[in-house]
């Protein structure tokens, strides 16, 4: 029998023999919506009056249908179902469904029969019908409110034109102005003005809708952040959706940054005015100068809404593509709403179905690695993300204190992966789908893994690596004078004009790394990311000897900057330059001294 007499290896031993109660996600604040503080993935369908082939619209222009009538008869020839759409949403994994249906692009359509006059209106209750269909399988509805009039005669570009004959409201083209004002009993509101349409009418189809169906999750407001009387509308409605309907979810479209009060969930759009580089170019979130947590990042994939513009299915490499943008989302600690536009069954066209599919087989084996957890590299943890070795980059998850995910996005050249192993110790890795014992090594701060193939990154969204890890080494943060870069919230940051941060533990401990979060004020390009450092060391605060330099990686999320083992009382960070060449200043959310492995 072999006898362990070192102290260290000896509690190190014990770690890991009692390791293994997983600790709960720690949980968010109580003022966050509950419902979609557990939300892992929606679904943003667009529904309407556009939705069908180019060849059937409507004298070139970019509906299908004149009316609700044309529309509703569509809808029951081609067999539409509650049941089917939500089928949708749970093939997807999907939390809820963001149903898209009153926009100014696909005739202001209310799917339901509306007692509000003001644009067209179902008589059958599509909305009800969905509702209760999600209901049932523990799926939440979020119905989408354009603030957006201008589309009233079909050419926003020229609001003076008269609107095309065939509109149903004739000179007010799609909006019913006169009937409105006869039902408010008040000439001077004119709903094609901006502010009219948001302080009157769409204050009354939220509140009958909130009277009808009081299951309702919340609303998605697109075109809500103006200033001045727009802006305050907003808040009106805002603050009384919330008076109304307590727990319900405003989530508004702030790609902007333009922020309302009463305003719960900024939305983050992917679209070309949004964003102007990616990289990769699958990380939507590396456009926004946006940190993590209770985001939504909606996203348009195969089309917001469906005009048979793809009948024929992708390859799984595209598909694989795609898949990788929720998985980049949740990682982030943001909640992705998937832009995918069913046909007027309630289903998919050919290529989305092929995609959901594709998304659906995937999720039978991740799903564990992207529902209910937390994304990496943030204030609570988690392996470093980003740019690791040969061309490889990556997200990181993690559920509880020890059940860690690497997402494989874009795979390394060889066969082995090699990322910052963050303050962790393992215990053991797997592959996720196949459960396979991985042989991995440890040494000068990385984790080294032998993965046979990359077949999963390749053709289906990525390969996932299951770390299961014993120790985290970060060292208490007692001592340390500059509470906000060690208080363990993401949202408090330290900062300094000087280009040098001291760390003081209070007392000589043995260090052999440094974990970084900066916080995500800027996109990719034109970062204020740290670029050139140097890491030096002290026990006195006044001699210093360097211990590490190098560069940061432009990149959202951890850096753990890993060095040779010394005993040290302080530790100070030096910023040579930032990524967009300014000179260097300090701006820090969480900093973790590391312990060296034992």
């Amino acid at each position: 029998m072999r006898v362990i007499s070192h102290p260290a290896k000896i509690r190190c031993l014990l770690a890991a023999l009692l390791m293994l109660v997983a600790v709960p996600v720690p949980s968010v604040s109580a003022a966050e919506p509950t419902w979609f503080s557990k939300a892992s993935i929606g679904w943003f369908p667009h529904w309407g009056l556009g939705t069908g082939r180019p060849a059937d619209r409507v004298e070139g222009s970019n509906y299908v249908y004149r009316n609700a009538e044309e529309f509703e008869r569509a809808a029951e020839t081609a067999g539409w179902s509650a049941d089917r759409m939500v089928n949708v949403a749970k093939r997807m994994r999907a939390s809820y469904i963001t149903i898209a249906s009153l926009h100014s692009r696909l005739g202001y359509v209310k799917i339901w029969p509306s007692g509000v006059p003001g644009s067209v209106a179902t008589k059958r209750d599509f909305l009800g019908e969905l509702i209760a269909a999600a209901d049932r399988q523990g799926i939440k509805v979020v119905v989408y409110i354009t603030g957006d009039p201008l589309w009233w005669n079909d050419n926003r570009n020229d609001q003076q034109a008269p609107p095309p004959a065939w509109l149903p409201y004739g000179d007010t083209g799609w909006l019913d102005v006169r009937g409105y004002q006869a039902y408010k009993g008040d000439p001077s509101i004119d709903i094609r003005r901006r502010v009219d349409w948001k302080r009157h009418y769409a204050k009354d189809v939220i509140d009958e809708i909130i009277t009808r169906y009081p299951k309702v999750a919340g609303f998605w407001f697109d075109g809500w952040g103006a200033s001045g009387a727009e802006g305050q509308a907003a808040v009106e409605v805002f603050n009384h959706i919330h008076s109304r309907l307590p727990g319900a979810v405003t989530i508004k479209n702030n790609g902007s940054g333009v922020a309302v009060e009463g305003e719960d969930v900024p939305a983050m759009e992917d679209c070309a005015s949004c964003l102007d580089r990616k990289e990769p170019d699958y990380d939507i979130t590396t456009q926004h100068a946006t940190g993590p947590y209770r985001f939504e990042s909606a996203f348009e994939t195969l089309g917001w809404w469906y005009r048979h513009s793809d009948t024929a299915a992708w390859t799984p490499q595209q598909y694989a593509f795609h898949l990788k943008k929720p998985i980049v989302s949740i990682a982030n600690g943001w909640v992705p709403g998937w832009g995918i536009g069913n046909d007027m069954s309630g289903g998919l066209p050919p290529a989305p179905e092929g995609m959901v599919a594709q998304m659906d087989k995937y999720m039978s084996w991740a799903s564990e690695s992207l529902v209910g957890v937390r994304g990496g590299g943030y204030a609570f943890g988690g392996f470093d993300p980003g740019y690791w070795n040969d061309g490889a980059y990556g997200v990181t998850t993690f559920r509880g204190r020890n059940t860690h995910y690497l997402h494989v996005l874009t795979p390394p050249s060889g066969k082995q992966l090699v990322v910052p192993d963050s303050g962790y110790d393992v215990l053991f890795v797997r592959d996720l789908k196949t459960g396979r014992f991985l042989p991995f090594k440890q040494a000068n701060g990385k984790l080294t893994v032998d993965v046979p193939s990359w077949d999963g990154a390749l053709t289906e969204a990525s390969t996932v690596l299951k770390v299961q890890t014993f120790r985290n080494r970060a060292l208490p943060t007692t001592g340390w004078p500059a509470s906000a870069a060690v208080d363990g919230d993401y949202n408090t940051v330290f900062r300094s004009a000087d280009s040098a941060f001291t760390v003081d533990m209070a007392q000589a401990r043995k260090v052999a790394g440094l974990r970084v979060v900066q916080p995500e004020e800027s996109k990719i390009t034109a970062s204020t990311r740290i670029k050139d450092y140097t890491l030096s060391a002290s026990s006195d605060g006044v001699t210093w000897t360097q211990v590490a330099a190098g560069q940061l990686a432009n990149q959202r999320g951890s850096q753990t900057i890993s060095f040779d083992p010394v005993s040290t009382r302080y530790l100070r960070l030096s910023v040579g330059s930032l990524q967009n060449g300014a000179a260097g200043k300090i701006a820090l959310a969480e900093v973790k001294a590391i312990a060296p492995r034992c």
